[in-house]
């Protein structure tokens, strides 16, 4: 058996890769063939289902062995503020601000927020929001996620209070350029987890001041 060609590139990226099991980084018999005379063996040209097998095999490889090529903190994450800041005729936008702090020594790209509502116990909204931000080497970064709620969700709460959670979690992209390359392909893309309760106020406030950019 031999290595897969360009298995040498992950084990430049992460040193960790060469604890990986030997199945998991080589080809079997089955992928070599004789040459017509028998005296020499040549590979034989990789099927389709075969590459995109072996591509499988080294990210999955590159994946279990990413946590030995660096160590970091996920970001934390804190809900500043809750508040109705606009009424129509259709129903409310709420308002939440999020502060996410990261305690490492290098930038952490934000992606997707994915986040969900509740008012008195019903689910009133679900929704997906980029920051479209990175957050700073030892810095924080405010992150502001509108929920649109409709009047007919409301109901006796359009002018008292009501019991509110939020709760949804932040994908982020570890240092690295191989971190990126397994986040772009789907093969690793972390998260961290967030939620906050409390009492909102169904009357309407001015919108939270815009933070300040570092």
């Amino acid at each position: 058996m031999r290595k897969i060609p360009g298995i040498q590139i992950f084990l430049r990226f992460c040193p960790a890769l060469s604890t990986i099991p030997r199945y998991a980084l080589l080809m079997s018999e089955s992928d070599l063939i004789s040459s017509p005379d028998q005296r020499t063996r040549v590979p034989a040209r990789p099927s389709t289902r075969t590459r995109r097998c072996h591509l499988g095999a080294c990210l999955f490889a590159a994946a279990l062995g990413l946590g030995g090529c660096s160590s970091y903190t996920a970001p934390t994450l804190e809900v500043l503020d809750a508040r109705v800041v606009e009424r129509t005729e259709e129903g409310a936008i709420v308002q939440f601000v999020v502060k996410a702090t990261n305690q490492n020594n290098n930038p952490l790209p934000l992606r997707d927020t994915r986040y969900t509502l509740e008012l008195n116990g019903e689910q009133v909204f679900s929704g997906i929001r980029s920051p479209e931000a990175t957050l700073r080497r030892q810095g924080e970064q405010q992150v502001v996620l509108p929920a649109a709620v409709p009047n007919s969700m409301l109901g006796s709460l359009a002018d008292g209070t009501a019991r509110y959670r939020l709760s949804g979690s932040l994908m982020y992209v570890t240092p690295g350029a191989f971190a990126e390359l397994l986040f772009d392909t789907g093969v690793r893309r972390p998260s961290v987890g967030f939620s906050d309760e409390g009492t909102l106020s169904m009357s309407v406030m001015p919108p939270a001041p815009e933070p300040v950019k570092p």
